[in-house]
Order: C-alpha cells, then structure tokens, then sequence
C-alpha cells in the first residue's frame, strides 16, 4: 500500500479516495475514521464527487447526520449517483429537526439515481406505489421501475416482478424469471409450470436441470425428486415432438 499512499500525499485525488476507502474499510489497519475523513475530504477539495458521497458515510456513522446530509446533497447536484440515493433515503427517512421528510423530493433523487444504480430503481418503485405530498400512488410507474430493477438483477425486485406475472398467470414469460432467481422454490414453480405443458424454451430446462443436480451432488435429497420430475416432463415433451 505504500504505492497508494505515496500518491495520496503527492496530491492525486483518486489516490486520495482510495487510501479514504482503505481507512473507512480496515483494509490496511483497523477502521480509523478519522484519517478516513481526511482523505475523503482532500479527493473531494481535488474534485472526486464519490468522495462527497464516502465522507457523508463517515459523518453519518459519527452520528452526524445533518453533516452527512449536507454532503450527499453536494455530491447529488454534482451528478453522483450514490450521493443521490442517499440523499433520497435521508429525504424519505427525515430526521427531525435536522431533516424534514420530503416524499416528493426523495422520489426525484431516486429516480436521478436510478439511471445508475439498480437500487435506486426498486426505491422509485416503492415510492411510486404510495402518496406523497403532493400525489397519489402511481401504479404505472411503480411497474416500470419494478420491471427495470429486476432486470437490473435487483435480487427483491426480480422476485416481486416474478410474482406479479405469476398473479398475471403470464407463465410463458414466468420461466425465465424463475431460473434467474435460482432458488429452490422458484425452480419448483418451474417444474410446475413445464407440467402444465406451458411452451418453455429447451435452453431454460437444461439450466434447471443444471442447478437441481449440483443440489443434489450437495447432499439436498429434495433436490433429487425435483431433478427426477423435471427429467420426466422433459422426456414426455420431447416424445410428443
């Protein structure tokens, strides 16, 4: 690390946010917050907008929340977009005196960030599904942004998206889903769904097939009599072709 913090003392502001990082993390000595925020703090005066955002987490766990406020605000009109969904959990959360709540304001950070970070897209989704201020619940779109973040791969979200096309008995689009989430449950859906001799593309019974069996080379004798019941509707379907 001594490269790192050659650079960090010669004034490079990446450099600098980097050795923050190390500091803030324990990475080269345990957690000290203290050189954390001095880092930070010189990579945000040599312009790194993430350091805004790093240096309000290191205000925050001092328990100095309207200073970490004030730093995710400046990262967020910079452009940043983990400053952005900090501020907007800090606007949806409010904090008292230091912070009001403000649901309109945390739903437009949160739709910012969203062009960035797949997070954000499931809290614009929860947002858009209550009131705020100065609007119903929006249900168109609390679903686009759903949709977005589970095919972002936002683990919550692809879950409820799925759930929404199961209570839509959308089966055909179902599948897919299902593989991605990769869970035992979810394959058993999948199983279910090729017994109701739904349309599934060959590719997606090859994966299941795939995660049941290194289930069942782990020792899940559950996994076993899924595997079994999957090899079943596959033969029965390729022997009606």
């Amino acid at each position: 690390w001594s490269w790192l913090q050659t650079a960090a003392e010669s004034g490079f502001p990446r450099a600098q946010l980097y050795l923050g990082k190390a500091y803030h993390d324990g990475v080269v000595a345990p957690q000290n917050l203290t050189e954390a925020a001095r880092w930070y703090d010189s990579a945000r005066r040599g312009g790194e907008l993430e350091a805004s955002f790093y240096l309000g987490n290191v205000e925050l766990a001092r328990g100095n929340r309207s200073g970490s406020v004030a730093l995710y605000k400046e990262g967020a009109e910079a452009g940043e977009p983990n400053a952005m969904e900090a501020l907007g959990r800090a606007l949806r959360d409010g904090s008292g005196d230091d912070l009001a709540r403000n649901l309109d304001a945390a739903t437009d950070w949160f739709v910012k960030a969203a062009d960035f970070i797949p997070a954000a897209m499931h809290e614009a989704h929860e947002m858009y599904l209550n009131k705020t201020e100065t609007r119903d619940p929006d249900p168109l779109h609390a679903a686009q942004f759903l949709e977005r973040a589970a095919r972002m791969g936002h683990p919550e979200a692809m879950v409820q998206f799925a759930m929404k096309l199961g209570q839509e008995k959308r089966w055909q689009e179902l599948a897919p889903w299902l593989l991605r989430i990769e869970t035992k449950s979810s394959i058993a859906q999948f199983v279910r769904i090729l017994q109701a001799n739904v349309p599934v593309h060959d590719f997606l019974v090859y994966r299941a097939s795939q995660f049941l069996q290194n289930l069942v080379n782990e020792g899940f004798e559950d996994a076993r009599q899924l595997l079994h019941q999957l090899q079943k509707v596959a033969t029965v379907s390729q022997n009606e072709l």
